[in-house]
């Protein structure tokens, strides 16, 4: 299984599965489309009978900065991100 997303990939070699947040040019800041792949990354992987660990890495010079400022002043993040943030989060802590 692969995913190639705007802003998360997963892909698995040697049953290592790995989830990379990829949005480097800002640190890979949270946004709301970011949450949304992460959480069908997280399924993916929980799914995968390839993966047997998950390593989730941020692309570039940071794991993630946090929250994206941008999208927040914007109004942005609200209940859809959240709704996919604790979905994502969910499935990680239930894979451990």
């Amino acid at each position: 299984m692969k995913l190639e997303g705007e802003c998360v990939r997963y892909a698995v070699d040697n049953h290592v599965g790995r989830i990379t947040l990829a949005r480097p040019r800002v640190l890979n800041a949270l946004n709301a489309r970011l949450a949304e792949e992460l959480a069908e990354a997280t399924a993916l992987g929980e799914k995968d009978p390839e993966a047997w660990v998950l390593v989730v890495a941020g692309e570039g010079r940071a794991f993630s900065s946090g929250m994206d400022r941008t999208a927040l002043s914007a109004g942005e993040i609200g209940e859809p991100f959240f709704r996919h943030w604790i979905r994502a989060l969910n499935c990680l802590e239930d894979m451990a």
